[in-house]
Parts: C-alpha cells; sequence; structure tokens
C-alpha cells in the first residue's frame, strides 16, 4: 500500500491604483508544498518541495462613458505532483490578455472583444483512467514542454422590451487555436502514444464555439433557450492513428418561476431536440453526448 502527503502554505496579493481614467492592478500568488510519498511494501521513501512564485499586472483605461480598454500580463504556474519517481515539473506559461468593453448608460447592451495569447514553456498532462491509462500510470504526470494557445472571445448582449415582457439576447463567439510547439515522445495516453510534432494540435479543443441565448421574463416566470455550437476537435496529439470528432450542435431550455422572495419552481431540458452527437474517442471508444433529459425541481433559500 502507498500513501502521499501533501503539506501546503499558500498566500496572494492584489492591489489597485487609481489615477485619473486609468487604473493600476498589481498581483502575486505563493505557494509552498512538502510532499512525503511513501511505498509500504518496498520501504522507500521520497520527500520533495515545490515552490510557486507567479506575479502579474494589468491596466485599464476608461476611454469613454461605459468603455473601457484592458490589458495583462500574468504568469501561470501550477505546482507539480509526486509520483513513486519524483519526475514531475511544473507547468509554466506567460498568459497575455487585451480586451475592450462597452456597456451603455442603461446597463440594456454589452459589447466585448478580448484576444489573448497563453504562452507555455512546459504543459503537464496527467494520466486518467477516462483517458485510457493502465492501471500503473494513472495519476502520474507527464510533461509536454512548449505549447500556445491563442484565441479571441466576444460576447454582444441586449435587453429589450415587446409590451410587458423583457427580452435578454446574447451572442458569444469563441475561436481558438492550441498546438504544440516543440516535438517530443509522448507517454501519455491525453496526447496519444509516439512522435508529437511541433504544430499538433491540443486534444479536444475546439477552433471554434458559438452561443446565442434569448431570453423571455414576465413578472415572476423567467426563460432562456441556449443554442450551442461546437466545432470539430482531435482526440489526441500524435498523428498516427488520429481521429477528429465531427462538431455538433444542440439547444437548451431553462425556466423559474418565483413563488416568493425565498422560493421557487424551477424547469430545465437539455438536448431539446435529441442531438446524437459524440464528444470523445477515449479511452474505449466513442462516447455519446448527454442525450434529452428533462428536470423539474424546487428550490428554498434559508
Amino acid at each position: 500500500m502507498n500513501s502521499t502527503k501533501a503539506d501546503a502554505v499558500t498566500a496572494h496579493l492584489i492591489h489597485n491604483v487609481a489615477l485619473g481614467r486609468w487604473v493600476f492592478t498589481g498581483m502575486a500568488r505563493g505557494e509552498n508544498v512538502n510532499y512525503n510519498f511513501n511505498n509500504v511494501l518496498s520501504g522507500a521513501s521520497i520527500k520533495r518541495d515545490d515552490q510557486v512564485f507567479a506575479p502579474g499586472g494589468a491596466v485599464l483605461l476608461n476611454v469613454a462613458p461605459g468603455a473601457t480598454i484592458k490589458a495583462s500580463v500574468n504568469r501561470g504556474v501550477s505546482v507539480a505532483g509526486l509520483n513513486d519517481n519524483g519526475s514531475e515539473a511544473q507547468e509554466r506559461s506567460v498568459n497575455y490578455e487585451l480586451g475592450f468593453k462597452f456597456v451603455s448608460g442603461s446597463g440594456k447592451s454589452l459589447a466585448e472583444v478580448i484576444g489573448f495569447y497563453n504562452d507555455y514553456s512546459n504543459i503537464t498532462g496527467t494520466c486518467t483512467a477516462s483517458t485510457g491509462c493502465t492501471n500503473t500510470a494513472v495519476d502520474v504526470q507527464f510533461n509536454g514542454g512548449q505549447a500556445a494557445i491563442r484565441g479571441l472571445e466576444a460576447r454582444v448582449a441586449h435587453s429589450l422590451n415587446i409590451g410587458a415582457v423583457e427580452v435578454p439576447l446574447q451572442v458569444n463567439a469563441t475561436l481558438l487555436n492550441a498546438e504544440f510547439r516543440n516535438d517530443f515522445t509522448s507517454g501519455s495516453a491525453e496526447w496519444g502514444l509516439g512522435q508529437v510534432l511541433s504544430g499538433d494540435p491540443l486534444p479536444y479543443v475546439p477552433q471554434v464555439q458559438y452561443t446565442f441565448t434569448v431570453g423571455a421574463n414576465y413578472k415572476k416566470l423567467t426563460q432562456e433557450m441556449a443554442f450551442i455550437y461546437q466545432g470539430e476537435t482531435q482526440d489526441q496529439s500524435v498523428q498516427a492513428s488520429r481521429q477528429s470528432i465531427s462538431g455538433y450542435g444542440i439547444v437548451d431550455w431553462t425556466g423559474k418561476n418565483a413563488l416568493n422572495k425565498k422560493s421557487q419552481i424551477f424547469a430545465r431540458m437539455d438536448n431539446l431536440l435529441g442531438k446524437d452527437y459524440v464528444v470523445s474517442l477515449r479511452p474505449f471508444g466513442a462516447r455519446p453526448g448527454k442525450p434529452q433529459s428533462f428536470m423539474v425541481g424546487l428550490s428554498y433559500q434559508f
């Protein structure tokens, strides 16, 4: 029987400084983890410390009433785990973001666009039962080296009134590109077993995602219909035996009716049209998405 123990101490600091139309934000996170691994059968013991320091900063400019521009740079770090050979390394990245946001004076209209670039000097993956790992490899961490995730997110929302009914509308769109930036031999079922080349995709990251929601609010009754689309993904990074998973679109519906200030009755229907679609090809073949389902309930806030 093996036992693993970890004691962690974490601290974070954030501070904002406002100067006229400018707002400057500085932040930092520090963490120290002490690991202790014991193999009861063999008597082997491994101890290791891991430290993290992740600073970041952001600046926001109010360019006009309701309109802001924001830019940020943050270091991303996750502590390494500890398996029986202590071979893991930290996941490290530098994350850049630039965005524009506008909110109308009435609060009924919103527009936002954000571009981001995540530059990984080392991206990590963990072998899990759901990715098809053998029992001896479960929870073992693998290092993938350099990777880049870049994308653009946009959101437009507006609320209009049709008689006594409020109709909120919102469109979200995300464009993504996620790929490795170096060559290495993968031993992780998450990325595939074999040679990964620079430019190979990260698995299960769609290039496009869209969501359109339309609601209807009348007195104590609210409801929302959501049209969701996810683009094509790849089941692994290794080119040999790599398979594509087709994009799919589904429709979800939710409704709520307030009975009083503390209670409400709610209902939800997922995959309203009963769409058949595949979400994964691992570990043992195609896995279907959530089937048509309906839920109704009563909530009460104490």
